[in-house]
């Protein structure tokens, strides 16, 4: 008990700055700063309606610019309704806006590169998400159970996709059966698949998804373009018919498991 009394005023206070009811966390060498959670105990004590994250702003007389959503920064925020984030930002972090479930719009700038696992999950208000040009990956279950996301906008600069990042979406479920591609990635073969099934991957595309053919026995020979970089973990796990496999000198990655109990 007695370490927990030393431990818990440190953990209640994670935060280094709080500027205008935001709450950062900064790097003095580089002048920049971090969106992060209050680091409050008193869960009403959380970001609410419609926020605003500024560029930059000025503490102790020094300038710092706003490059980073982090981890769990909005985490749980229930009653957050709109969240504006500014063109200096480059990442959102794992679980950043993780079951905002009053969420209803996000605009995400054409500076974000990467967003992290789980980001979006459990956004059940979220309608619309438009993915900018700068981006290049998304985590996995980043837009899991999203279950009022009709519209997904996915640039082809994405070459990268995490398992079940759209998963228990609508605008998932509405897509029609078969390998669905999202950015530069085949994503995730939706539906039945016939038995002798050939899947030729179409040219321009970088990367298999996790988890991309898992199961369906029907799948009987794969042929990858020279375009792509990587196969995800699990891409042909359980395929048990698969015999043929044409995998060009261009990959260079082949994650875990990702050809586990098949027969090729």
């Amino acid at each position: 008990m007695a370490a927990l009394a030393v431990l818990l005023p440190l953990c209640a206070y994670a935060h280094d700055v709080e500027v205008d009811g935001i709450y950062y966390n900064i790097d003095s060498t580089d002048k920049t700063a971090t969106v992060t959670y209050m680091g409050s105990f008193n869960k009403s004590a959380v970001y609410t309606g419609d926020i605003v994250i500024p560029a930059s702003f000025v503490n102790e007389g020094i300038t710092y610019a706003v490059t980073s959503i982090g981890p769990e920064a909005f985490y749980y925020c229930s009653s957050l309704t709109t969240v504006s984030i500014p063109n200096s930002v480059t990442d959102i972090g794992d679980y950043a806006f993780y079951e905002c479930r009053g969420l209803t719009a996000v605009n995400i700038p054409n500076s974000v590169t990467d967003i992290g696992a789980y980001a979006f999950e459990w956004c059940t208000s979220l309608t619309s998400v438009s993915i900018p040009n700068s981006a290049t990956s998304i985590g996995a279950y980043a837009f899991c159970w999203c279950t009022r996301l009709t519209s997904m906008s996915i640039p082809n600069s994405v070459t990268s996709i995490g398992d079940y990042a759209f998963s228990d979406t609508p605008w998932y479920n509405n897509q029609p059966d078969g390998l669905i591609y999202a950015g530069r990635v085949a994503y995730k073969y939706k539906g039945t698949m016939p038995d002798n099934t050939s899947i030729i991957i179409k040219g321009g595309t970088i990367s298999i998804g996790f988890s991309a053919f898992s199961g369906y026995n029907g799948l009987t020979s794969v042929t990858i373009p020279y375009s792509v970089t990587s196969i995800g973990g699990g891409a042909f796990s359980g395929c048990s018919g698969l015999t043929t496999v044409d995998i060009p000198n261009s990959v260079t990655s082949i994650g875990d498991g990702a050809f586990y109990e098949c027969m090729a």
